[in-house]
């Protein structure tokens, strides 16, 4: 069990005032979000080879979608390299707020008031 650090009474809760090192790794996500649709948005839409299949319009779900050679090397290794980015900056962030305690780690209510929702535990329990 975790004693809870004391509250700041010399200082009013202020909500927009958010830790720098904390929206610099937002920033940081957008930024690898960004970098990464836009580098999806020009690659085939399948990473493999594919016949593709034909439009089915009796069916309203089928759509039908072109032949594709996949991706290149050079892709693949781009959007592996962006999606391993993304998850080291958000589980870096994420470590940064809850040692800090700059997150709602705790169930009930924060030190700012915040309803918050309990953790889940590892099972799903």
């Amino acid at each position: 069990m975790n004693t809870p650090a004391p509250a700041a009474e010399d200082k009013p809760f202020e909500p927009k005032d958010f830790p720098k090192d904390l929206l610099a790794a937002q920033r940081k996500l957008a930024e690898l979000y960004a970098a990464l649709h836009a580098h999806q948005a020009r690659l085939p839409w399948f990473r493999e080879a594919d016949d593709g299949w034909p439009k089915e319009p009796e069916r309203w779900h089928r759509r039908g979608r072109p032949a594709t050679a996949g991706w290149d090397a050079a892709d693949a290794e781009t959007y592996d390299q962006l999606w391993e980015d993304l998850r080291k900056t958000a589980r870096r962030g994420r470590r940064a707020g809850v040692q800090e305690g700059r997150t709602h780690s705790r169930p009930g209510r924060c030190r700012a008031g915040c309803l918050t929702l309990p953790r889940s535990r590892p099972g799903g329990e």
